[in-house]
């Protein structure tokens, strides 16, 4: 409850986008999933943008609620948009993902927000 609470009052609204250029083994990680070296270093490299809004609490939804759009490769065409929870849920995707391979599916995910001091970015490295 009490982490709830805290993810109550943080505010991750607004447009976000990957930096591709700090990916660290992700074309290999996709290689590892069965991608072919080529699109797997391309997938790596795309543009990865996602806006984030806050749901509005009501009896049937928590507090700690998002809903994420995650766009196209040209940052505007909406590509999927899902609910975020803080705690368990299940994600539903068709027509393939990347990471998941061909087909449709069922994936379980956990949410979960946990404050760390050094990863605010206010602090200065070393």
């Amino acid at each position: 409850a009490e982490r709830a609470t805290a993810a109550d009052s943080v505010d991750f609204a607004g447009r976000w986008a990957r930096d591709a250029s700090q990916n660290v083994n992700v074309a290999s990680a996709l290689e590892a999933r069965g991608v072919e070296k080529a699109r797997a270093e391309r997938e790596a490299s795309m543009p990865y943008v996602q806006k984030w809004a806050r749901k509005e609490a009501s009896s049937s939804s928590p507090a700690a609620e998002w809903t994420v759009t995650t766009f196209a490769a040209d940052g505007t065409t909406p590509r999927r948009s899902l609910d975020y929870v803080v705690g368990e849920w299940e994600e539903t995707f068709e027509g393939g993902a990347t990471i998941f391979g061909p087909g449709n599916g069922t994936l379980r995910r956990r949410t979960s927000w946990m404050p760390l001091p050094e990863a605010d970015g206010s602090e200065a490295d070393g």
